[in-house]
């Protein structure tokens, strides 16, 4: 038999009932969570040591293999160092839309480069075009026309058709006085 004390009673008990479940579930979930995030980074661990590892094993039996990228940027593989880096920063500063410093170090390139090389090497000439687009872009038509018709005199048959022709389009627009028509063919 129920009393009308009892409801509101019952009603209690229930309430504490579920906050201890809820209670419960949150805890169980915690520490679900703890263990699964204990077993997470254990595993971040363990993939840090053995990359830490694998570059000390790599660093010690291989060591021409750690400073491989410094020597090949600094030219020091090359036949002709000085003038290869120079030719690399002319090529960053072409980029970079610096045009009179790209041809400054152009320069350096060709000058640090005996012309016997470039008449039996043609990939050599390869610097001459290069020279030429900063001319043109920066606004000097005749001097790149020299450097143009330089790479075709050194390539030889190795120059492109397309390079040919443009440089045959190149000395025709400085005649007629129409350069601001000729646009750069990509190299």
């Amino acid at each position: 038999m129920l009393y009308k004390n009892d409801y509101p009673k019952d009603r209690e008990f229930r309430a504490d009932r579920m906050r201890e479940a809820e209670n419960r579930r949150r805890a169980h979930l915690a520490g679900a969570n703890a263990s699964q995030s204990s077993t997470l980074i254990r595993h971040k661990r363990l993939i840090a040591v053995a990359a830490a590892v694998v570059l000390i094993v790599m660093t010690l039996v291989f060591p021409q293999m750690a400073n491989a990228q410094d020597a090949r940027d600094s030219g020091s593989g090359d036949a002709y160092p000085a003038a290869m880096v120079a030719y690399r920063m002319g090529r960053y500063y072409f980029a970079q839309e610096n045009y009179d410093r790209a041809i400054i170090r152009y320069e350096e390139a060709i000058d640090g480069i005996p012309g016997e090389v470039f008449e039996a090497i043609p990939g050599y000439a390869n610097i001459y075009w290069d020279m030429g687009e900063a001319q043109f872009m920066a606004g000097q038509p005749v001097e790149a026309l020299a450097s143009y018709q330089r790479y075709v005199e050194l390539a030889g048959d190795h120059a492109r058709p397309e390079a040919v022709a443009f440089v045959q389009q190149l000395a025709f627009a400085i005649a007629d006085d129409s350069v601001a028509e000729v646009t750069l063919i990509s190299s």
